[in-house]
């Protein structure tokens, strides 16, 4: 494999696409939001969703893997872009096995816990009503979008941050341009204020679970892609597709999981990891 400029982590993957530094970083934000201005424009043209209350701006779903190409590109060459590509489908289930499980089953539980708290405060609900089908369909269309978005946010922008500060800051940092990017989505959906303000909240404290388990699965970009997915999946069938999800009682319950990865004992927290290197 052709290889560009950086280095490898414990099993000999290349993991730096993007140089070191916040400028790569910034770079990414700010090209991203560039190339999501005409989904965005499109947004305000068509207010018909795509798929349960789903905007047509959320196809700005491709736009960090374009970012990410582009600037790899830039910087490296074909090289750098083959780099990319091989982080993003370089799965290594091995030792690391506890971290897929964990990225497909936290999120259904999650909205499990979620529903179940939402009856127990006596609001109106539908009875679940999915099929293993429908599920299926939903994770094929949400698996997709998931790594265009991965390929970005975790295969390009977030080893530039792990350099110059710790994997909470760096999750924080990139949770809040994350939320931040789906604010005029959320809007053009018809959402409320405080259902953004409590939506961007859950995203940034999705964005720690997801450094996370990145971090846990010794860097792996698979399994940011598969939570991502889950998050999505688990939305849309949550009754009616996801037209009574409530993000405050979700982030609630999300926030119980973050503080549980912050000081999880037996090395395996986010505290825990260290820039340099993965555990093992």
């Amino acid at each position: 494999m052709e290889s560009a400029p950086g280095h490898r982590d414990g099993e000999g993957l290349p993991i730096d696409t993007a140089g070191s530094g916040d400028k790569a970083a910034k770079s990414f934000f700010l090209l991203l939001f560039a190339l999501s201005i005409p989904f965005w424009l499109l947004g305000f043209w068509s207010r018909t969703p795509v798929f349960a209350q789903i905007p047509v701006s959320a196809l700005q779903a491709a736009c960090p893997l374009l970012a990410a190409v582009l600037l790899a590109g830039l910087r490296a060459g074909r090289g750098g872009v083959r780099m990319l590509f091989n982080r993003v489908f370089a799965f290594r289930f091995g030792r690391f096995w506890i971290w897929y499980l964990l990225a497909l089953l936290t999120m259904p539980v999650v909205m499990l816990l979620s529903y179940a708290a939402m009856r127990m405060l006596g609001r109106p609900l539908p009875e679940p009503a999915f099929s293993f089908g429908s599920a299926l369909a939903a994770f094929l269309v949400f698996i997709f979008a998931a790594l265009a978005e991965e390929a970005g946010w975790m295969g390009y922008a977030v080893d530039p941050l792990l350099k110059r500060t710790s994997p909470l800051a760096a999750s924080l940092i990139l949770g809040a341009v994350w939320a931040v990017w789906h604010v005029i989505p959320y809007a053009q959906a018809g959402r409320s204020a405080a259902w953004i303000f409590w939506q961007c909240v859950f995203t940034i404290f999705a964005r720690v679970l997801i450094v996370w388990l990145y971090m846990g699965s010794g860097r792996q970009v698979p399994v940011a892609v598969l939570f991502h997915a889950m998050i999505n999946v688990t939305y849309v069938l949550f009754p009616v597709d996801g037209s009574h999800y409530d993000p405050a009682v979700t982030s609630v319950i999300l926030a119980a999981l973050v503080a549980a990865a912050l000081f999880l004992p037996g090395g395996n927290s986010l505290a825990s990891f260290r820039n340099e290197g993965v555990k093992a």
